[in-house]
């Protein structure tokens, strides 16, 4: 499972074990998305399994704010996506082939630069629409990418284990108008994060269309109200069904209604993106959205690989706001980015880094009040037994600032959902 504490990655040794942490990873994947899926696109809340949840009133600060996350799939290296040019020998000491000149960096302070394929952020940036929270992690990181991915889905600590993901058990407090879903993902499977105690509480509508002609001619169904075993699955089964059918027509009215008006590219990113500018612009009501972009897993060819990767998701996050800034509602929404965890300090023998640590997330959005680096520059010279630069922010910190000041929860609520009591960052909204 990708164990570093015994190898340093400095050569191509270790391939075959990688290889086989991506097997289990995939495999894990599959069984995920079929188990969930179950044949359809799309994931349900709001049945009434989950009628129990959804009567708690905890959230009621009334923060309308709609949040984006896009999640950057195999390990983003925050260290070639923020320069640290406070200790830029050092970095390119690590990194003989693979820094990223000074020059070349699209400077946001004295102490940071930012990647050049990120150059369409940087009007953001001076907009006073962005903010990087540096150094994110969590205590005893694991460098395995699906193990990884749980504790960031579903909050939990290194060594705990939990089924329900963090906005999975938020939504399960939340009622929403009759048909419009309370969380939408745009990408290959749905994320352990919208997983509630009872059921996920997410659509997956990676394609709109697809969906509208499956329930185009659908009817409803009668529930049966057996209280029988047999009664009860039938009854969920319809319930699905209804549900599936009342999401079409809210989601297709919001996605004919929403017109983009941006400069969109042609990627994948771009045209998630674009289809969540839609439902905003159309009205929908849905209150997170989901999309990914990847694969950042870059132990080989990091050069090329990083910077096409970071181009695309400039390039889309700037269509995106320049889209919704035609209907000024570029302060409503707030896009989060975030990864499993970050690279290692030093390359590779392959032109590449293996897995590391901590790492940048990025948040934007006027709502955020001012662009600004958040935290503590990163060590490079104090690191842990693999080689990683240490963390100094909990991510569930930034969850906690997610949860309370953008989408209205009190700090009870926030506190029972992320299993803590996590703080929020001051001077991110």
């Amino acid at each position: 499972m990708c164990e570093h504490k015994k190898r340093k990655g400095l050569d191509l040794s270790d391939a075959s074990a990688h290889e086989k942490d991506h097997q289990v990873w995939s495999r894990r994947s599959f069984l995920k998305t079929s188990s969930l899926m179950a044949g359809a696109s799309f994931f349900l809340s709001q049945l009434p399994i989950a009628s129990a949840y959804a009567r708690n009133k905890m959230s009621s600060k009334g923060s309308n704010k709609i949040i984006v996350l896009i999640e950057l799939e195999g390990g983003n290296d925050g260290l070639n996506t923020l320069i640290p040019l406070y200790d830029f020998d050092h970095y390119k000491s690590k990194r003989k082939r693979l820094h990223i000149p000074k020059h070349q960096t699209v400077g946001l302070t004295k102490e940071y630069g930012l990647h050049p394929a990120l150059k369409p952020l940087k009007s953001l940036w001076d907009k006073g629409m962005m903010k990087v929270i540096n150094g994110v992690g969590y205590p005893e990181s694991s460098l395995s990418h699906f193990r990884s991915k749980d504790v960031w889905s579903t909050s939990s600590s290194a060594n705990e284990f939990l089924d329900s993901g963090w906005l999975g058990r938020y939504f399960e407090t939340v009622d929403n108008p009759k048909g419009i879903p309370k969380a939408m993902e745009i990408a290959e499977e749905g994320s352990q994060l919208f997983e509630g105690k009872a059921m996920p509480q997410s659509l997956n509508v990676k394609a709109p269309t697809e969906l509208f002609d499956a329930t185009e001619d659908a009817f409803r169904f009668d529930l049966s109200n057996e209280d029988s075993l047999y009664g009860k699955e039938l009854d969920f089964i319809r319930s699905v069904t209804n549900s599936a059918i009342d999401y079409s027509k809210s989601i297709k009215q919001a996605y004919l209604k929403g017109k983009n008006q941006g400069k969109y590219f042609r990627n994948d990113i771009t045209h998630h993106l674009r289809q969540v500018a839609k439902y905003i612009k159309g009205g929908l009501g849905t209150r997170v959205y989901r999309v990914s972009h990847g694969d950042f897993d870059t132990h080989s060819e990091q050069s090329w690989k990083h910077r096409t990767l970071l181009q695309e998701l400039a390039q889309a996050i700037h269509a995106f706001y320049e889209d919704l800034s035609k209907m000024n509602l570029q302060d409503e929404v707030v896009v989060m980015t975030y990864s499993e965890f970050g690279r290692r300090l030093e390359e590779n023998g392959s032109e590449g880094t293996d897995h590391g640590t901590a790492a940048p997330m990025m948040l934007f959005g006027t709502a955020l009040g001012g662009s600004a680096i958040i935290g503590d520059p990163m060590n490079l010279r104090d690191l842990d037994a693999n080689g990683n630069v240490k963390y100094d922010i909990d991510f569930r910190t930034v969850y906690s600032t997610v949860l309370q000041h953008g989408l209205g929860a009190n700090a009870a609520l926030s506190h029972q959902v992320l299993k803590g009591n996590f703080q929020p960052l001051n001077g991110i909204f």
